[in-house]
This record gives C-alpha cells, structure tokens and sequence, in this order.
C-alpha cells in the first residue's frame, strides 16, 4: 500500500510573521484575563482612594439626640461632644461607631452615647445624660451628683431631696467622682427612716466613719458602711424608743459594726 506524503507548505511572504502572531495571540488569550483583573482591581482601589480623601466625605456635621431631659450640665456635654476629638474634619468611611460611642460614653455629664453615620458628611450622637440626684457640699461648695457618684456641676437645686455633706476635706470640681456607694446609701436610708417616721435634714459623710444621719429632731446616727443596713435601722428605732421610755435625749446613736448600739447623751 502506498503512503501519501504531503509535502510542507512554502512559507509565504508573511509565513513567519503570521506564525508570530498567532503565537502572540495564544498568550494574550491566555493571560489577557490576569491583566484585565489587575485593570478592575487597580480601578477600585483608585476609586476607593478617592472616596476617602475627598472632602464630601469627611465629617462636617456633628447632631447630638438627647434621650433624657437635659441636665445642668447639659450644654457643657454638648460643646464638648460636638468638638470630641475632632470628630468633625475626620473621613467618614474610618470612623468606628462602637469605639468613637465608648469614647463619648467616657464623658461625665454622658450616661450612654451611640454614634450613626450618615452620609455623605454627618454624624449623629444619640444620648442619655446622668442626672443629678443629690447634693454633696465639700469646702463650703454645693456641687450636683448622680446616683452613681460623678459631679455633673454646682449650684443648688432645691427640688433634690438627699444631701450629703463631705467631711474629707478633698477638693472637688466638674467630672470628678465622689464614692457612690454613700450616695445610693443615703438613698436607701431616706426610704427606711421616712417610713418609720424619721426626717433627715442631710447625711455626714467621711471615709474613717462612713456615712451618718442628721435627724430633724436633732440627734445623728452613725451607720458607718452599708452593711445590716436594715438590721442597724431595726436597732435604731429600738434604741430611740427606749431613749423614750427613760426620758433621754440621745445626741448621738453609735451603729457603726462591731459595736452594741449606743446612746450618746
């Protein structure tokens, strides 16, 4: 049987060219998808880039909610939150909500915060500002503290009900933090005295003794800490019935632990 040879074609004018070509066209279909990858990705990056440098979307509003009644404090907070580390200015694709939220939190007049975005350019602060329960009178001034103990100011407000009169001699301002446990003391001591008859013109408080009771009637009960609290009210009552019985006036009624209750005449 014969075998058909076929004889190789002459390379024409552009034979070695177009071979070329066709090669060059195999790699590009190969890697063409790889280059055109990198295209979109450089692209988006570009585009990513130019948002967060461009001005429009760099803070330029800050709006606060209050969802409490504001405080004395009040406006103070607000000066203070509005300028909070120079919210305004700061790109607002970088901001944190839940970090730049506890930071604001960190605020005395600031009971909770919560920061929204907006955009193109505004940031929105929802807040609940502490409010002043009590007075604590340190070196002669009234200052206006919240049950958890923070000073939100000074100044009377004759509406408060518990005050407290610091016999530490430390010196005090805005901000600083007074021992809270007194403070929610002297309100449960209010509750229990005034259901058994008692008035309190103020409440004494020192870190050696803790925290004592001034009654309208003129005599003061040293409960010390806020241990037996109720126990300590039980024997209060006890000791004053029996100052009743024996036709004594009691100045001073000793409660502190460790101690039988005593009658100071």
């Amino acid at each position: 049987m014969a075998t058909r040879v076929q004889r190789p074609e002459k390379p024409g004018k552009f034979g070695t060219l177009g071979r070329f070509i066709r090669l060059l066209g195999k790699g590009v279909g190969t890697f063409g998808h790889r280059w055109f990858s990198l295209l979109v990705g450089c692209s988006v990056s570009m585009a990513l880039w130019a948002a967060l440098t461009s001005p429009d979307f760099h803070v330029s509003i800050v709006a606060i909610r209050r969802i409490t009644p504001p405080t004395l404090a009040g406006n103070d907070s607000l000066v203070k939150i509005q300028s909070f580390t120079g919210l305004v200015g700061q790109p607002i694709f970088l901001l944190d909500p839940q970090q730049v939220s506890q930071q604001i939190a960190q605020l005395p007049p600031v009971a909770d915060a919560r920061l929204f975005l907006v955009l193109p350019s505004q940031a929105i602060v929802e807040m609940a500002e502490r409010q002043p329960e009590a007075r604590w009178i340190a070196n002669g001034h009234v200052f206006l503290v919240s049950r958890d103990g923070v000073i939100l100011g000074s100044g009377d407000a004759p509406d408060l009900t518990v005050t407290l009169i610091d016999n530490t001699g430390v010196p005090l301002r805005t901000g600083d933090l007074v021992d809270a446990s007194a403070v929610q003391m002297a309100f449960l001591l209010k509750d229990l005295l005034s259901h058994a008859g008692i008035g309190i013109t103020a409440f004494q408080y020192s870190t050696l003794e803790g925290l004592s009771v001034e009654a309208k009637e003129g005599w003061v009960a040293k409960y010390g800490s806020a241990d037996r609290i109720v126990e300590k009210t039980q024997e209060l009552l006890a000791v004053l019935e029996l100052a009743q019985e024996r036709q004594l006036v009691c100045n001073v009624i000793d409660l502190q632990p460790n101690r039988s209750p005593t009658c100071r005449t």
